[in-house]
């Protein structure tokens, strides 16, 4: 019932300007490339890109399991640093 009511509010608003929109996967990949080098120095020891590495994995298992509009919310605010105003035009909310 959830999923039927989230459509029909979907169809309702207005529609979402497709030049703006960028698949979700390609920024969070993008963002993870530059928050992995942000992460990473230079003469790191194997330990610490583990780390490194199961961080990442629980960040993104994290922001996986929010739903799809928090995931966005997230990602345009904390990865591309959006700021609240446009991420709230972007989203219709």
């Amino acid at each position: 019932m959830r999923n039927l009511a989230n459509t029909l509010r979907d169809l309702r608003r207005d529609k979402r300007d497709v030049q703006l929109e960028r698949s979700l996967e390609a920024v969070a990949q993008e963002s993870s490339s530059r928050l992995d080098a942000c992460l990473a120095a230079e003469d790191s020891s194997p330990s610490e890109r583990a780390q490194r590495n199961e961080q990442m994995f629980r960040l993104t298992l994290a922001l996986n399991a929010l739903p799809e509009a928090q995931r966005e919310a997230v990602i345009l605010r904390h990865y591309q640093g959006w700021s609240l105003a446009d991420i709230s035009r972007e989203l219709n909310r």
